[in-house]
């Protein structure tokens, strides 16, 4: 089985909401972010709080969890 599609999580910013924090990528867009060749955001924040997953729902679980950390600090 190739692995076609991945679903991405990264920790939130301030004003982030679900679509800035959960995105699918692609293995090639992926290794794109890893090594520094994308402009989503900057690397480091990408490449620190990366977790990727295979299923959508493991990922829009997590990504919904750092919102949620994220907005009970405030």
């Amino acid at each position: 089985m190739k692995l076609e599609t991945m679903w991405c999580v990264i920790d939130p910013m301030p004003m982030s909401e679900l679509a800035d924090v959960l995105f699918e990528a692609t293995p090639e867009r992926l290794a794109h972010i890893i090594t520094g060749m994308s402009m989503v955001r900057s690397r480091a924040h990408l490449v620190d709080s990366l977790s990727v997953y295979t299923t959508h729902e493991e990922a829009r679980a997590d990504a919904e969890a750092r919102l949620a950390k994220r907005d009970a600090a405030r």
